[in-house]
């Protein structure tokens, strides 16, 4: 792990990040309830935390999809989505190279399926106060093993390829600062169905 000097020195690079988020979410209400609520961040231990909230977000639409194949894989579920805009000053980017030579890690470190580098990083930087983390999705196996999915949108169903990577952002809701902010799309708010396609499927 890198030294408590060298995460200084990297919190010292973080910069505000302006941009749009996607998050979803299996939903638990009945049909005719109130809506899900959406952006509720995780408390349990994550690849990125370790007991302290944290909201999981994608930069877009097909990677967010992505990370919920993980999971699910070639079982059809049911999703809630939403788009946000979010500005937060405090963000690191950890897919920049520059950053992870200097914490003296790899893009393999931070999407292996051991969470203890990404744990302990994001462990240290939470508690330096950083409140985003722009980090690499860990998708690529995902996408070996269901390379397309089935999208069913307003009835109608589409066939999309499964991307090999992308980006996250990371938020740590509790050391939100004044002038960081997240608001909700509410007219871009859907459901949808989704369903990873393994080889030779249709």
């Amino acid at each position: 792990m890198p030294s408590a000097a060298t995460v200084a020195a990297v919190v010292d690079t973080h910069r505000r990040f302006d941009g749009r988020v996607v998050y979803r979410q299996v939903p638990t209400g009945l049909p005719g309830q109130p809506r899900p609520a959406l952006w509720r961040p995780t408390k349990r231990p994550w690849r990125w935390n370790d007991a302290f909230p944290t909201l999981y977000t994608a930069l877009s639409l097909e990677v967010a999809y992505a990370e919920r194949l993980k999971r699910t894989g070639a079982a059809p579920v049911r999703l809630v989505v939403g788009v946000a805009d979010v500005s937060i000053g405090r963000t690191l980017d950890l897919t920049d190279p520059s950053v992870l030579v200097r914490l003296r890690v790899r893009v393999a470190d931070l999407v292996a399926d051991d969470h203890t580098v990404t744990r302990a990083l994001g462990t240290a930087f939470y508690q330096a106060g950083i409140t985003g983390l722009l980090v690499p999705a860990a998708i690529v196996t995902t996408a070996r093993e269901y390379p397309r999915f089935r999208v069913v949108r307003d009835g109608r169903a589409t066939v999309h390829t499964t991307p090999t990577e992308g980006t996250n952002l990371v938020i740590f809701r509790s050391n939100r600062r004044q002038g960081d902010s997240w608001r909700e799309r509410v007219a871009e708010r859907f459901v949808c169905e989704i369903a990873g396609l393994a080889s030779g499927s249709s």
